[in-house]
């Protein structure tokens, strides 16, 4: 058995033990995130069953908040926001039964779909959701960030060995794309480099937004200024474009909309969102055209996009056959070996149809639609609100990337729950903002 193995058995106990002694909200942060950021990406099979990451950060915490939190499962109240995704879980299902495939496979799949996405999203919504939760999950990240910065440096310049020192498994995954001419884009135990410097450039957000505001002011006797900096160094020393530019149009948003107090520079970035699905859905917008216009922002990954959307053009050219519920299943809708398909929305298109494409894009963006419309510009620099600000735009900038990429860690989905969980609260009582 090997290191990595043998994290994945020990965590859950580590979880368990969290949930006992410490406040829910905080055993969550250290669940989730710290599973996230110190479980290395790795598979053990017991007894028939798939043990990773995922499973190791998640069922545990699902036992924890039953076994030690039973106050907090009794004063849960359902909502109308709620719907979505359990509804999205449930697509699957649906689909599968549409496209005639075996009940087993429908319900296995549908399973899978509620541990990987309900489950992290009722943890959040149970356990985080009052601003000084969401406090605490934002010094979460940035410590998470933090503890990989030096763990990015060795790897820039060793390239990504870390999860292979662990495993003994070299990830073609991680490798594709990680030479960028001089250095390496960090994997460190996460499944991709982009999901890493994803993740720097949140906590990037979050240390600058956190520190504007006088939320934070250091990170383990640090004085955060210097914490910032390294993330954001780190983040840009990565190479990876699509992270960088996150960063930057994240934090540009919150600087705007706190300054000028107009929030409709992100509203509309919220409507351009299902707009583009539906561009290209009708033919209207061609992956020719988007090339074209992304050769002169940056024609060196211009190629690469160009392989990503003719994939694209290939199911939309397909999806008259099946637009509801799809083929049911992933890569059935294949007649031959056709392309690779990378953004989470076309996958989705494709093994579920445009029904959950429309419901997952309520689910990503009703929590962030909320808060903006109830928050006022002048309170998104505020002490309870900085961390909260940054969720709500960051899960936006998610959902844009979700249109090119793969990458739905399930950390994000806790911040999805709650933020959601605080959309709640507020429709219920509006000053429970308040700290």
């Amino acid at each position: 058995m090997t290191i990595a193995q043998v994290l994945l058995l020990v965590w859950p106990v580590v979880v368990l033990v969290a949930f006992w002694r410490l406040e829910a909200h905080r055993a969550c942060i250290i669940a989730i995130i710290g599973g996230w950021i110190a479980l290395p990406t790795t598979t053990l099979m017991l007894s028939g069953w798939t043990w990773t990451k995922m499973e190791a950060a998640v069922v545990p915490s699902v036992i924890g908040t039953l076994i030690f939190c039973r106050p907090l499962l009794k004063a849960y109240r359902p909502s109308m926001m709620d719907l979505p995704a359990v509804l999205f879980c449930l697509c699957p299902f649906i689909a599968a039964l549409v496209n005639r495939l075996p009940l087993t496979f429908a319900s296995t799949e549908t399973g899978k779909e509620m541990l990987y996405w309900l489950a992290p999203f009722a943890l959040g919504r149970l356990l985080i959701g009052e601003p000084k939760y969401l406090r605490d999950l934002g010094v979460g990240v940035l410590l998470a960030g933090l503890i990989y910065v030096p763990l990015c440096w060795l790897e820039i310049f060793r390239g990504p060995v870390l999860n292979q020192w662990l495993t003994g498994e070299v990830s073609g995954r991680a490798m594709a794309g990680a030479w960028r001419g001089g250095t390496w884009r960090p994997v460190v135990l996460m499944s991709t480099g982009f999901e890493v410097t994803m993740m720097l450039a949140l906590a990037s957000m979050l240390g600058v937004w956190m520190w504007r505001a006088g939320t934070i002011r250091r990170i383990a006797g640090v004085p955060v200024l210097i914490v910032v900096a390294a993330l954001v160094v780190t983040t840009i020393m990565a190479r990876s474009l699509g992270s960088i530019l996150l960063m930057g149009v994240g934090l540009g948003l919150l600087f705007v909309i706190a300054r000028t107090r107009w929030r409709g520079l992100l509203l509309g970035l919220i409507v351009l969102i299902p707009l583009y699905a539906g561009l290209r859905l009708s033919g209207l917008m061609s992956g020719h055209i988007i090339v074209r216009a992304f050769e002169s922002v940056a024609p060196n990954r211009a190629h690469s996009l160009q392989f990503r959307l003719e994939g694209e053009d290939q199911v939309i050219r397909r999806l008259h056959e099946r637009p509801l519920f799809g083929w049911g299943a992933f890569n059935a809708w294949r007649e031959d070996e056709g392309r690779r398909l990378d953004g989470f929305w076309i996958m989705a298109l494709t093994r579920t149809g445009i029904v959950s494409l429309v419901i997952w894009m309520v689910f990503m963006l009703l929590p962030s639609t909320r808060f903006v419309m109830r928050t006022p510009g002048e309170r998104w620099a505020d002490v309870a609100l900085a961390a909260p600000s940054v969720f709500a735009v960051f899960l936006v900038l998610w959902t844009v990337d979700g249109l090119i990429n793969y990458e739905m860690p399930q950390a994000y989905i806790l911040l999805l729950g709650a933020m959601t969980a605080l959309a709640v609260r507020r429709g219920r009582s509006e000053d429970a903002i308040d700290v």
